[in-house]
């Protein structure tokens, strides 16, 4: 059983602990399914002792969201190997230090949201499958590691769920936490926003930040965040604040109209029914980024597949929610896992 490690001092915790025990098990790459557009990633492996230890149950493959950074969920990846899981996460295009289509740092634009689910497909069929077949290969007194997890939270759930439609035998199950499956636009109606999007495109403005984003000013705002834990908030912000590729902020106009293209790609019901796995799929009570009705609704068409799991009092980002909201979410990921 996972053991959530507690908010206070949660700064010297992730530099003390968590941080050095994922280093230590960390090898880093790139790989790229379209030449000239590499993406990196990281693998954390189970060690011999930790297999000795918690034996090798699978393989995660962590899918992060808009604007997010890897080192973002290194507590995630220590409760997975803690779990018996090795982790490989990679950083989509537009974040990081993958590729980017546009030269402004901090700015997210993805031409074609297609990309996006190449890319993981990809990822997963040349990179993490035939490196878990080598490691299994070379341990074959040990528990299988096919058993190929799916982890993915906001933008990367919605990348995700459309994956496990379109490439079914991609994962053996898979965990959607705040899946970004239906768009938030406000006061503004859905398809207002759509109008206006498609007409600055049309005046060549696509690459251009979203009317009301901007680029980073370095100022913190706990109260406008995604997570209801200050202290994990603070960690983060620090590691923003001291790395340059974890300072992106907004989209530009063309990613808001492929977002919303790839969501309706989600809902269709074809699509929906081509889910053959089973999925857990947690929802934020406070989310303030996302619409639940998205998630209900693909919850619904996937049918005995799916298990929605409403988080209380959660903000969007659940996994580095307060310490007794995290005690409730691993719970419910190890018996999903276990199941």
């Amino acid at each position: 059983m996972v053991q959530i490690f507690p908010a206070q001092d949660f700064t010297e915790t992730m530099d003390k602990v968590i941080t050095p025990y994922v280093e230590a098990r960390r090898q880093t790459g790139y790989y790229a399914r379209v030449d000239g557009q590499p993406m990196h990633y990281e693998h954390i492996s189970l060690t011999e002792e930790d297999t000795r230890s918690t034996g090798h149950r699978g393989t995660i493959v962590l899918v992060h969201g808009f604007s997010e950074g890897i080192r973002k969920f290194y507590e995630t990846v220590w409760y997975f190997t803690h779990l018996g899981y090795d982790v490989w996460m990679y950083q989509q295009r537009g974040h990081g230090l993958s590729y980017h289509e546009t030269k402004i740092p901090c700015l997210i634009h993805i031409g074609d949201y297609r990309s996006l689910i190449e890319d993981l497909h990809a990822f997963v069929a040349n990179v993490v499958k035939p490196a878990s077949n080598t490691a299994e290969t070379r341990n074959e007194d040990m528990e299988s590691t096919r058993n190929l997890i799916l982890f993915a939270h906001s933008m990367g759930g919605a990348v995700g769920a459309d994956l496990i439609e379109h490439y079914p035998d991609d994962f053996d199950k898979a965990i959607l936490t705040s899946p970004m499956l239906q768009l938030d636009s406000g006061s503004t109606p859905v398809w207002q926003a759509e109008l206006a999007a498609r007409l600055l495109i049309l005046l060549g403005k696509g690459g251009n930040f979203m009317p009301g984003a901007h680029g980073w000013e370095g100022k913190p705002d706990f109260e406008g965040s995604c997570t209801n834990c200050r202290e994990r908030y603070d960690y983060w912000f620090r590691e923003q604040c001291a790395h340059p590729e974890n300072q992106m902020t907004g989209a530009s106009v063309k990613t808001s109209l492929e977002f919303l293209k790839l969501t309706r790609d989600i809902a269709k019901p074809d699509n929906c029914a081509a889910v053959k796995i089973p999925v857990l799929l947690f929802q934020a009570e406070k989310d303030g980024t996302v619409l639940p009705g998205g998630q209900n609704h693909f919850i619904e068409c996937i049918g005995e597949h799916g298990r929605l799991c409403v988080m209380r009092d959660a903000k969007h980002e659940i996994y580095r929610n307060t310490d007794d909201i995290l005690a409730v979410y691993w719970k419910e990921i190890e018996q999903f896992l276990e199941a």
